[in-house]
């Protein structure tokens, strides 16, 4: 995958508009459709931007393995949770397998 489709491809996974996403990182929608279609390439700068509006680092940015990009929802259920004692996170494991 080239450059500017991993661009599109987190964008839209996301749910990000072309808009949107271009204001989030401080560019032009017609910049970020320059990006996007591989005739512009960003700043590392820029690049530290896409992937904080996108909520990756840039590792997963460079991963060529979409299966290991942590789901946004999956990183707000971690978040909200990151600070549960060892047993607390076991009930809500409990509760979660009995949701099942």
């Amino acid at each position: 995958m080239q450059f500017g489709e991993r661009i599109k491809s987190l964008r839209l996974s996301n749910k990000l508009t072309a808009t949107q996403l271009a204001k989030d990182i401080g560019v032009t929608r017609e910049y970020l459709s320059r990006l996007e279609n591989n005739a512009k390439s960003p700043s590392f700068e820029l690049l530290e931007k896409l992937c904080g509006a996108l909520n990756i680092t840039l590792a997963e940015f460079f991963k060529t393995d979409s299966s290991d990009i942590i789901p946004e929802h999956f990183k707000e259920f971690i978040n909200q949770n990151k600070n549960l004692t060892p047993e607390q996170l076991e009930k809500l494991n409990e509760f979660i397998k009995a949701l099942k």
